[in-house]
């Protein structure tokens, strides 16, 4: 019988905690408030390309043809940012939400290149992203600059 009182109580502590869809439970900050806060660089990689697949795992291992070590990207509150590739070039972005729980992500870079991010999770310890394009399938992880 105790237990079931904990285990109530802990599922209305819970509920009572829980904040709106668009901030993060654990900081209380907005999605788009966290995307700003850092700069972010990727910690870990998969494409796959027709079938091929390669990965990157910042410190481990490397199968792209690309340095991924460089790459960054900044977010602003205003819907801007940039992209660092990995030649070191920064390009200007634009960013938005496409979903009202923001869970998809537009990011425009040099207004050319729209990378459509799916299944979207931000954290501030983390960004999860897939991304579809043509013949390539992208899964990222994404973690502040330390």
């Amino acid at each position: 019988m105790k237990s079931a009182i904990a285990l109530l109580l802990l599922g209305i502590f819970f509920i009572g905690c829980k904040c709106t869809k668009h901030c993060s439970a654990k900081s209380g900050l907005s999605r788009a408030e966290i995307l700003a806060k850092y700069t972010w660089q990727v910690n870990e990689l998969w494409t796959n390309t027709s079938g091929n697949n390669v990965h990157y795992l910042r410190g481990v291992e490397n199968t792209t043809e690309y340095n991924q070590d460089i790459v960054r990207l900044t977010f602003n509150l205003d819907g801007t940012g940039t992209h660092t590739d990995a030649t070191g070039i920064v390009h200007q972005t634009t960013w938005s939400f496409s979903s009202d729980d923001e869970t998809n992500l537009d990011l425009t870079i040099n207004g050319i290149t729209t990378d459509h991010w799916n299944l979207v999770d931000i954290t501030e310890k983390h960004i999860l992203e897939s991304a579809a394009r043509a013949s390539v399938l992208i899964s990222a992880r994404w973690e502040p600059v330390q």
